[in-house]
């Protein structure tokens, strides 16, 4: 079986020393969007100085109505 290709993959191992902390439970989830969108994500991330994922993930939660956590801030 070829992982490349799992889009469930799933992320709490914890970084090794030296590197970010842990952002906790989280499970990859791939999307593709519009170009403009991307942008649009990316223009936040810099404004707010975080990884664009993260503004990505702060969208959701808001548009959902659930916490958001606080690397999304």
């Amino acid at each position: 079986h070829d992982h490349r290709y799992n889009c469930c993959m799933e992320s709490s191992r914890r970084v090794g020393s030296g590197g970010r902390p842990s952002k906790g439970d989280r499970v990859f989830t791939g999307v593709r969007l519009p170009r403009t969108y991307r942008a649009a994500a990316e223009a936040i991330a810099k404004r707010d100085g975080i990884d664009v994922n993260d503004v990505v993930t702060r969208i959701v939660g808001e548009h959902l109505g659930l916490p958001i956590p606080d690397y999304c801030r």
